[in-house]
Formats: C-alpha cells, structure tokens, sequence
C-alpha cells in the first residue's frame, strides 16, 4: 500500500494507541524507524509479548505528553493528546496543510466505541475527551476526520453527533444502574437510538457488556 503512494523508505510511525491492530506491524520495520507515541501508550506497549519476542524492535522510541510537532512547512504534522477514551494514550494526529485529523479508534467508526479500561480506556470521561477534539477541529477548520476502522472519512458534524451518540449510552448506563438494574440488565436493554441513522443498530454484545460494566465501576 506504501509503495503505491511513494518509493521512498519509512522513516517514522505514530502509533496512534497501544492495541495490537495498530502497533504489531512495528516489528516488521527496520530498527532504524522513528516510533512515535503518547506516553501513556509506550507504557501500554511494554506489557505486549509482541516486543519481546522480537528483540524490542518496534517499541516506542520518543513520546510525549500533551503535543508535539514533527516536520516543517507543509510536510508538519502535530500529535495532540486531550485526555483518556479509548485508552489512556490515543494520539490523534492533525496535518495542517491538508486540515485533516486522524482520530483514530477514538472515533473508529459510526458505532459504539471500545472503552478499553485495561488499557487506561474511560466511559464516564469519553465524552469530555470527543468534545476536546471537536473543539480543536473546529478552531483549526479541520475538513475531514480519518476513523481507524471506517470506509471513508467523516466530518466536524459527524464528530458531534457521534458525541451525542456516546453520550447517550453512558446517560443510558448510569440511568440503569442508579434505578437498581444490573450490569446484564442494561446491557441487554441497549440499542442504538434511531435518530442515529448509519450507526450499527446492534453493537457486538461482548463491547456492549464491557462497556456497561466499566460504567458501572466509574459511577459513583
């Protein structure tokens, strides 16, 4: 895929989070590549055998905290962290010439994300992280929005509606619990409300469940 964009070697990758997906392919790159990531991220990568079995080839060489820029001119990119979602180090990455933010599986998709809490991952606090991000592609009038998992890009609007869609599951959570159902209740209640049309209008039950329960667990 590479190789139909350009002859020329890989000299970086940015992992965008910690999850197999997107970082096991590290290891089949030169030891020489620049690996790029959100703090919270290289943590999360040192506990994956991947790296180990493969002489720690492909981990994390620099991080950073809350930004950092890489490049000039029109080949600059910035890496923004706003705050724990899918995991606790989602690297989202902005290119300024082109207006164009990569969310990665913050927002994979139009559907329930992931809210992986063995990786630092909140439901309580995904909204706040969404609304960061919406905020930062509306001051920097970002054009399009590339999903880690989705067919074609997306925009501002279908940011904030995917807000409003996030949302609504966790008032839905804490409402169910705080009126004494349980985990298993809820989460077999759940469908997608149907103003959100082209979103998956039943999740995979599994993410439903470990979605609630880690709702649960966050809800005082």
């Amino acid at each position: 895929m590479i190789k139909t964009l350009t002859s020329k070697p890989v000299t970086l990758i940015v992992n965008t989070h910690t999850h197999g997906d997107h970082v096991s392919g590290n290891v089949e790159f030169p030891a020489t590549v620049d690996v790029v990531v959100q703090e919270n991220t290289k943590a999360n990568m040192e506990k994956l055998p991947i790296f180990e079995q493969n002489g720690n080839r492909g981990m994390a060489k620099r991080t950073f905290k809350d930004s950092m820029t890489v490049g000039s001119g029109a080949d600059r990119i910035e890496l923004h962290y706003f705050g724990p979602a899918h995991t606790n180090g989602d690297a989202m990455v902005f290119f300024p010439a082109a207006r164009v933010l990569h969310m990665a599986d913050v927002f994979a998709t139009k559907g329930l994300p992931g809210m992986d809490s063995n990786n630092g991952g909140t439901g309580v606090g995904y909204v706040n992280t969404l609304k960061k991000a919406a905020d930062f592609a509306d001051k920097n009038n970002v054009e399009a929005i590339v999903n880690g998992h989705f067919a074609t890009t997306t925009t501002r609007a279908d940011l904030r509606e995917f807000i409003d869609y996030v949302g609504d599951f966790v008032k839905s959570v804490q409402d169910g619990k705080r009126s004494g159902k349980s985990v298993d209740d809820v989460a077999k209640a759940w469908a997608t409300p149907a103003r959100y049309k082209g979103y998956e209008a039943m999740p995979v039950p599994v993410r439903v469940r470990a979605n609630v329960e880690l709702i649960f667990k966050e809800t005082k």
